[in-house]
């Protein structure tokens, strides 16, 4: 999906092709316009339903400079409102206009630092930096559902007098990590600091600190690793703190990458999805050839949904990939228990037919959804859960 603001109040929507083998993108369907209020900044991000969500944030049109001035504790109207517009899947249709978060006091500043589904939860969220006065910003996080209806709005513990935040990236195993430069340090230093889903700290990364006002394009894997890219090879030094330092060196573009630890060890059994329990077959087993039946159990109700099971062969040297099946789990062949927290997924005679290969299930995203919120829930991703077959077996005569 390409966004672009064609005049103060108005942005055109068009949606996009995937590449083809000769990277050629094409325009899929019509192009669109809707309305935003004059003057707000938007995001945009895709769903896991296959639509996107689009976020306004801006002062209140219905609030003008030239209203009397009314002592903040009087305040009823909010000075500043963050909208959330749905562009659905498959019809295209753009909802209304749902008001997510609005705050009432005066801000000098308000902006989108990230949107997002979130991973550890039913639902999307976005984390919305305010700046009440020249001195202070609060970072605070909006959970909402795709009807637009909202969740309890939680701050993020960003001690913004020791740091200053370049931006801000979801974890896939829960939590946030923040690209941060160190105030009141010289050189100009930047790290990374983690904290959990709920806003508190963790702590800081394990990769060194960079030393040097660079432009680093970063971001983060499904597997919590996460990458940057710097225009200049390091060396590595030591402070006296024994926190390693990576300063310049002018020797041509580099790449880093740091892992970061899981938060929701818990609730993470591999899967790079907190919504899952465990399987039948779990990862690593061996089944019996012409295996017909095996499952997966979530933490919670779900009721399934649009999005494929599919089953394929795999070659872990290559990673070739051979399909092998594949069906909508809105079908007969996968079964929800009585507590629908099991589904139970079928698979022919011929599926499982090769021995001592492996095999891997993927879950497509919005293959089931939440039953108590009905939020389409992330699914699994290929070479995640992997088994094998048993070889065949030989009588003796």
């Amino acid at each position: 999906m390409w966004v672009n603001r064609i005049k103060k109040d108005t942005l055109q929507w068009t949606n996009l092709t995937s590449p083809d083998k000769d990277g050629n993108v094409n325009v899929k369907g019509n192009t669109k316009m809707t309305n935003i209020p004059e003057g707000h900044k938007f995001e945009i991000f895709p769903t896991l339903d296959g639509g996107y969500g689009f976020i306004t944030v801006g002062k209140n049109p219905n609030v003008t400079e030239s209203q009397p001035k009314i002592p903040p504790e009087l305040l009823v109207v909010p000075s500043w409102i963050v909208n959330v517009i749905f562009i659905r899947p498959y019809t295209g249709e753009i909802t209304q206009p749902s008001l997510i978060y609005s705050r009432v006091a005066l801000a000098i500043d308000m902006n989108i630092e990230l949107c997002d589904n979130m991973y550890d939860s039913p639902g999307l969220m976005c984390i919305i930096s305010i700046q009440p006065n020249a001195d202070v910003i609060n970072y605070v996080k909006i959970g909402f559902l795709s009807n637009g209806s909202t969740k309890e709005p939680t701050k993020l513990e960003i001690d913004t007098n020791a740091y200053s935040v370049d931006r801000i990236y979801s974890l896939y195993n829960g939590g946030y990590v923040a690209s941060v430069r160190l105030k009141d340090t010289l050189p100009i230093t930047s790290t990374g600091i983690i904290y959990y889903s709920k806003g508190n700290l963790f702590r800081e990364w394990d990769c060194p600190r960079i030393v040097g006002n660079l432009i680093v394009p970063q971001g983060t894997f499904p597997n919590n690793t996460f990458w940057m890219f710097s225009d200049g090879g390091y060396n590595e030094v030591n402070e006296t703190n024994s926190k390693s330092l990576i300063e310049d060196n002018n020797s041509g573009w580099s790449m880093m990458t740091t892992n970061i630890q899981r938060l929701a060890m818990p609730f993470d059994k591999g899967y790079n999805n907190l919504n899952v329990n465990t399987t039948l077959p779990e990862i690593g087993e061996t089944i019996n050839l012409g295996t017909t039946l095996f499952s997966i159990t979530y933490y919670k109700p779900v009721v399934t949904s649009v999005g494929n099971i599919s089953i394929y062969q795999y070659d872990i040297g290559t990673g070739q990939l051979i399909l092998k099946q594949s069906y909508s789990a809105n079908t007969p062949f996968a079964l929800l228990s009585q507590d629908k927290k099991t589904l139970t997924l079928s698979a022919l005679n011929s599926t499982f037919n090769n021995p001592g290969k492996n095999y891997t299930v993927v879950i497509d995203d919005n293959a089931v959804k939440d039953l108590s919120f009905e939020e389409p829930l992330l699914g699994i991703s290929p070479n995640l859960w992997i088994f094998s077959t048993g070889e065949y077996l030989t009588r003796k005569v």
